[in-house]
């Protein structure tokens, strides 16, 4: 009764695919409904117009990579620089880009958050027991890891701290960041790092656990095998009904 029915480790990876896919979808979902919402588009399509204007001026091609860049001739390589610096000192381009990047970052960011909240905080508030969509699948579910059922205000420090917050939206921002040039090889070592933390902790833990259930001091659970008690009390009762009848039937 009150021993630990750890989850198997291919159903565990099993239903986390599944629910990355649903994640993933509502992710898009929710992007495109924020873009339309705050004008995203217009913004891209404007920086997007000022780079053609100057590329008709200059007549060159703003997106090339540093290969094509070392292929130019002396003269078009100084033609191209003077393009990105006039584009860069462009105010409309400045003015447009500047919400062309805040809009990203925050699409990105809040479109994430609300699948995640929809699929670790709101499906399993409303499937019980810690039950994700893929987890309820899988037989899977989650407790305490003193086997008391899990509260809505764990699950979500569960989702929002340890599931969003360190191993979604830190790798995604530094991706992010990386992408547009703002941090290079440091990003890259954080990232790798929190991967290998990852591993460690399940790796280490008597409960297999991942970060996030380290922050809500959860464990994921063979659910059918498993016995979980609604309240600390109810456990305590059950333990000492135990001792009583162990003690009860001991031989002398």
């Amino acid at each position: 009764m009150f021993d630990l029915q750890k989850a198997n480790m291919t159903k565990r990876i099993s239903a986390f695919i599944f629910d990355l896919i649903i994640t993933m979808t509502l992710t898009v979902a929710f992007g495109a409904v924020i873009s339309f919402i705050s004008g995203y588009d217009k913004h891209y399509d404007a920086c997007v117009s000022v780079i053609t204007r100057y590329e008709k001026e200059y007549d060159l091609s703003y997106y090339i990579d540093e290969n094509e860049f070392t292929s130019l001739s002396e003269s078009d390589r100084l033609s191209y620089e003077k393009m990105c610096d006039a584009i860069a000192k462009d105010e409309d381009f400045i003015y447009h880009n500047h919400y062309y990047f805040n809009l990203s970052l925050l699409i990105i960011s809040l479109g994430i958050l609300l699948a995640v909240l929809v699929v670790d905080f709101i499906f399993p508030v409303f499937l019980k027991d810690g039950k994700t969509i893929g987890k309820k699948i899988f037989g899977l579910g989650v407790m305490r890891t003193d086997h008391v059922k899990v509260s809505p205000l764990f699950m979500f420090i569960r989702t929002f701290l340890g599931k969003y917050t360190i191993e979604t939206m830190v790798p995604v921002l530094l991706i992010f960041m990386i992408y547009f040039g703002m941090v290079g090889l440091a990003g890259t070592v954080v990232i790798i790092g929190l991967l290998i933390l990852q591993i460690v902790c399940m790796a280490v833990t008597k409960t297999n656990s991942c970060i996030h259930d380290l922050f809500a001091g959860t464990v994921v659970i063979d659910f059918p095998a498993q016995k979980i008690f609604d309240t600390r009390e109810e456990l305590i009762a059950a333990k000492e009904k135990d001792a009583a009848e162990k003690a009860a039937n001991a031989t002398y």
